[in-house]
């Protein structure tokens, strides 16, 4: 399995360029993303929960992936928007969860959910990829934020795994994976993309 000197190793110096707040570049799930998304190639991820775009930015970094990122509001000014947009192969868009074509879903080989953190929404959005087609790896933010995103993380009875204990990321909330292809343990385990 993959190491935290693994994930040490990868570059997300050029994130702070892109963002007029800090980007705390010792977030650990930032360098999980980038480490993920280096595995694939021109295949599409789903970014569930801009904000200021920084999850985007780590999944998009090697440039050879389509990032789609979605949020009920951005963020990021137009300015933002549009840099990131030129330099990487990501696109914002304002819209709901459920209002994604299902499409979306069955294509992408990562989605990262990192919306509300009450554990409904989250919820809701796990319930919207289960009745997609989608076979890839779901990344899952703070797991252990508070009550009822523990009780999501504790709902979901397919193959899943804590990262926060199984490496030891020095992550607060916890960060998950859930597997909705078993070939996609390869990668877990040696670092093997499917």
């Amino acid at each position: 399995m993959f190491s935290l000197d693994d994930l040490k190793k990868t570059d997300l110096s050029v994130m702070q360029k892109y963002s007029r707040i800090e980007v705390n570049l010792s977030d650990f799930y930032y360098h999980f993303l980038r480490y993920l998304s280096d595995f694939f190639h021109e295949e599409l991820i789903l970014d569930l929960g801009t904000n200021f775009g920084h999850s985007a930015v780590a999944l998009g970094l090697n440039g050879q992936n389509h990032v789609e990122s979605y949020d009920i509001v951005c963020d990021l000014t137009e300015d933002e928007k549009r840099r990131i947009e030129e330099d990487f192969n990501i696109n914002f868009n304002i819209l709901r969860v459920e209002d994604i074509p299902l499409s979306q879903y069955e294509e992408a080989k990562i989605i990262f959910l990192d919306t509300v953190h009450d554990g409904s929404h989250e919820m809701e959005g796990f319930d919207i990829i289960l009745k997609s087609k989608f076979k890839g790896i779901l990344v899952c933010d703070d797991i252990f934020f508070n009550e009822g995103m523990n009780r999501f993380w504790e709902s979901i009875k397919i193959p899943k795994r804590d990262l926060t204990k199984e490496i030891g990321i020095r992550e607060p909330h916890g960060i998950g994976v859930v597997m909705f292809d078993s070939e996609f343990n390869n990668f877990l385990e040696k670092g093997e993309s499917k």
